[in-house]
């Protein structure tokens, strides 16, 4: 590399599993190596390195929590290095339809984790590539892909030159958020049952959901203005899309609600909070159907990028479509309430 003709920047992928596995947190020691190694160089450039913000869903939270395999030590920054930068891998593996930009998120996200030894980020996903628009009704498509997410792209780049699958009942109830200020509903019921009040500095699900709520509910009423209208098609589909998160805001902040009045159902054996799961699940059911019908308009079904991990799932589990899981959702409320019922 030195004795190219060019300029030549070394990029070096950080180490983000336990040996040759790809899960498990690298550990000390492996870190040690590396850094070690990166520091032995001898190149006229700064060393690029690359680590996977919080594994493939950067956008779940802008605090650190993971990398691929686990958590992630300060070796790498402790002290500062002084011949590479680390940069960030913000691999989004979360939303490819629907438009997301919020200026807040991005700038926090940068805010967070741009200190001295940071060099920037890299942005996009593993699979998906926005190049031809697949997912759009061919006569509401601009053509490519990444046209319908300008706004996103457009955040990114200009914040980072000057500094923001069907979830079921059973995996909310179960699951542990990433997001360590977030309460899980296991733990939330348990200090429930305790008579404690929450823990300063910690977010219950409930008050998630209270939140997700209203802010979808917000979100719907600034639209209705422009719902009624006549637009032209490149400002409905951006309206679509944004009724499209206010739905789906709305859902899990009803399924959040759900989770928590099922599980104290089961433990606690009030009758209350199982009719409590199946009222908020059918208000969750009536925001799916809601939401398949404005995606409806807009889009077609679209090819999965990870299709391995769908086989065997449904007729075709290659292609995805909101509308598609609709069976699913209603299913769920339907063996909710068989379960109250029986008990």
């Amino acid at each position: 590399m030195k004795a190219a003709s060019r300029p030549i920047r070394f990029i070096n992928r950080l180490p983000f599993s336990k040996g040759g596995e790809d899960s498990g947190a690298p550990g000390l020691t492996t870190e040690q190596l590396t850094r070690k190694a990166m520091e032995s160089l001898d190149l006229p450039t700064t060393v690029i390195t690359e680590a996977r913000f919080n594994w493939s869903h950067a956008h779940s939270t802008p605090k650190l929590i993971k990398i691929h395999g686990g958590k992630m030590g300060d070796t790498y920054w402790n002290p500062p290095p002084t011949n590479y930068k680390i940069h960030w891998m913000a691999r989004n593996e979360d939303f490819f339809a629907l438009r997301w930009a919020e200026l807040d998120f991005i700038r926090m996200h940068i805010q967070m984790n741009g200190p001295n030894y940071v060099g920037g980020y890299y942005v996009g996903s593993e699979c998906y590539i926005p190049a031809k628009d697949y997912m759009t009704k061919p006569e509401l498509s601009t053509g490519y892909a990444f046209e319908r997410h300008w706004l996103f792209y457009m955040i990114w780049g200009r914040l980072l030159h000057n500094p923001e699958r069907l979830i079921t009942v059973e995996e909310l109830i179960k699951s542990k958020p990433l997001e360590p200020s977030y309460l899980s509903v296991k733990d939330y019921a348990d200090i429930l049952k305790s008579g404690k009040p929450v823990p300063v500095g910690k977010i219950s699900p409930l008050a998630l959901a209270d939140e997700l709520i209203q802010d979808g509910n917000k979100a719907l009423k600034i639209l209705e203005p422009v719902s009624s209208k006549k637009l032209p098609n490149e400002l409905m589909v951006e309206v679509a899309d944004a009724k499209a998160w206010a739905h789906l805001s709305i859902c899990f902040g009803e399924k959040l609600k759900a989770s928590v009045a099922l599980y104290r159902f089961r433990k606690e054996k009030d009758s209350e909070q199982g009719r409590l799961a199946v009222h908020c699940l059918e208000n969750a059911v009536k925001q799916w159907e809601l939401l398949s019908a404005v995606t409806d308009k807009v889009y077609v079904e679209m090819p999965l990028a990870q299709v391995h991990q769908f086989r065997g799932q449904g007729a075709d589990p290659r292609v995805f479509r909101w509308k598609r899981l609709l069976p699913a959702a209603r299913a769920e409320l339907q063996h909710v309430e068989d379960e109250i019922e029986n008990h």
